[in-house]
């Protein structure tokens, strides 16, 4: 959590150590690590100065990984106060004194709270529309209940959000799901055999179209409209 422990020690450091070659550790104020920096023929404002800044650093890193946090969730189908309560609940389990958490499908704010005062704020823009991956997303959820208890660094979240977000589902396994669903959607809602099997192929067709089509579209709707299209055209 957030430390009263680095102000206290950066005081005695300021009235008792040896200002010509200071060494000073300066106690993550979110977690366990340490960071070290050395001073050397720094006055006691500089060195404060320097103090403060390595901490405001430290806080700004964990709020910036809150937010990877949060885009990673909303592109693998998280809702938007699942991301929310989410982001809250870390923020208060790495001592946040208060956190303003704002979410919607395009844009994320964070503003943290530090027990001195100060108030920190983040926005990111999401430009990026995700799908829906139920794996990624439970590991997410155990992330952050891992977070909660106190389990991960801080400074390890960025790191274990790229980690999950790289994970990737074989094609073979998209296609082949893609073919069951919609060829066993078509034959139980009355359709017959022979309309199972086409659209079963129409399945493949829009697989091919998220694989190509989706990343260079301007976004999800557009994407959507334009398989919609596609797929009335061929069908009619």
């Amino acid at each position: 959590s957030f430390s009263s422990l680095p102000l206290l020690y950066s005081f005695l450091l300021f009235f008792f150590c040896d200002m010509d070659t200071a060494e000073v550790a300066v106690i993550h104020p979110v977690g366990n690590s340490a960071a070290t920096a050395r001073t050397r023929n720094l006055g006691r404002g500089n060195l404060l100065l320097c103090l403060m800044r390595l901490l405001m650093k430290n806080q700004a890193e964990l709020l910036s990984s809150l937010l990877d946090m949060a885009e990673a969730m909303l592109m693998v189908g998280a809702e938007v106060s699942r991301v929310e309560d989410t982001v809250t609940r870390i923020g208060f389990a790495y001592g946040a004194r208060h956190m303003n958490v704002f979410v919607i499908t395009s844009c994320i704010m964070i503003t943290m709270g530090l027990p001195g005062g100060e108030d920190l704020t983040q926005t990111r823009r999401v430009l990026m529309a995700g799908g829906t991956d139920f794996l990624k997303l439970e590991k997410f959820n155990d992330l952050s209940r891992r977070c909660c208890a106190g389990l991960v660094e801080p400074s390890a979240i960025a790191g274990e959000v790229r980690e999950i977000s790289s994970l990737t589902t074989g094609r073979w396994r998209m296609y082949l799901g893609s073919v069951l669903a919609a060829g066993s959607f078509s034959v139980f809602f009355g359709g017959s055999l022979l309309d199972g099997g086409v659209a079963a192929l129409f399945a493949l067709l829009i697989c091919a179209l998220q694989e190509k089509l989706l990343p260079i579209s301007m976004n999800q709707l557009s994407f959507n409209l334009l398989c919609s299209v596609i797929v009335g055209v061929l069908t009619g």
